[in-house]
Formats: C-alpha cells, structure tokens, sequence
C-alpha cells in the first residue's frame, strides 16, 4: 500500500481538473491495478470526480462511500434489534454535503433490496442543511440535493410560526423537530447530537 498526500495550493476550474487528470492519468500508467482513494475532497468536486473516474480505474471516497456503508450497516443493525425493515423506517440527516448525499445513496440501496423502487426509496429520506428542509419549493438546490428534495405538500399539516420556511433556528420549532414528533422510535448515530432549544 502507498500513501501518498500533497498538500496544495487550490487551483481554480479547469487548471483543476487538469492537474487531477494528470495525477490520474499517472496513476493508471504506472500503478494500473491500483485502488485511488479520494479523500478529503470539496463538496462540489468529491462526487463529481468520483463519478468521472469511477470506470476508468478502481477508485473510492471515503467521505461518501465509506460513511454511507459504515451508517448504512448501522442502520441495518438497527433494524435487526427492533425487528423491523430498513423500508419501513424515515430517516432524517442533518446536513446534505457530500456525506450526507453519500449516506443517503447508502440508504436508497439497501432499501431498495427490500423490494421498493429508487423514488419511493428516497421518499423515506429527509434532509436538514443550513436552511432548513430540502424540500422541492427551494430554489438553487444541488444537484445533489434535488433528489432527495421532498415534495412540499407532503408538510402540508406539519406545525410550524411559518409553515413556508422550516429552518434550524432556535426560536421556532425547527424541521428535525416536526420529524421527531412524527417518529415513533427513533435511532440517533453517535455523529449527530440532538437539537436541543
């Protein structure tokens, strides 16, 4: 096993994705059979080159693949204990970065082994990022986000001051909140806290 890490100085836009292109492209040529660990790379770029380079040689992120599986097997142990299925369950994560997205497609997979279809998969999955629900009435979602983007009516008799704008904020009854009180038995990963006002 090699390690090999460099630290940079961020190159903007294309000179990026040039220089990633070379460091692969040398790392085909001379290592062909070895397995290219992205680590530690930026939201918007983690799942992009991921997806860019995943068929040319054998190619992992930990931040999204890593995360995702390790969760998803908790999850799984989960669902033994409570003698319930993974399809039966919603999930709520806070944030929607590259992890979170990772864990979600994680979770998709393994619900979708239970027999449901992707979109009633990702019906199941409820995503908090800094503001508020990622529901499908946000403008400017990623990409990333848009798939999991729940759609906005299925709140409509959720309790809120204000029903249009679910945030994280302290002095209103936030999102995570309202899916807790919807929540009969809930599982919490030892990565995130409970909110607390």
């Amino acid at each position: 096993m090699i390690f090999l890490h460099q630290k940079l100085i961020p190159l903007p836009g294309q000179p990026y994705d040039d220089f990633v292109e070379a460091f692969v492209s040398a790392v085909v040529k001379k290592f062909p059979s070895a397995l290219l660990q992205w680590e530690d790379f930026s939201k918007n770029n983690a799942s992009r080159l991921l997806e860019r380079y995943r068929d040319r040689l054998c190619t992992f992120n930990d931040d999204i693949q890593g995360t995702g599986a390790v969760t998803l097997a908790g999850l799984l142990a989960a669902m033994k204990l409570t003698r319930s299925q993974l399809s039966e369950q919603r999930v709520a994560i806070l944030g929607a970065g590259s992890s979170a997205i990772g864990i979600s497609d994680q979770i998709v997979a393994g619900v979708m082994r239970e027999g449901l279809s992707e979109s009633e998969a990702r019906s199941l999955i409820w995503l908090v990022d800094s503001c508020g629900l990622v529901h499908s009435a946000r403008t400017g979602l990623e990409p990333s986000k848009q798939k999991y983007a729940q759609p906005l009516e299925t709140r409509a008799d959720w309790q809120s001051e204000r029903p249009d704008h679910f945030t994280l904020g302290l002095a209103e009854q936030t999102a995570v909140e309202e899916l807790e009180r919807r929540i009969d038995k809930k599982i919490w990963t030892p990565k995130y806290r409970r909110l607390k006002s």
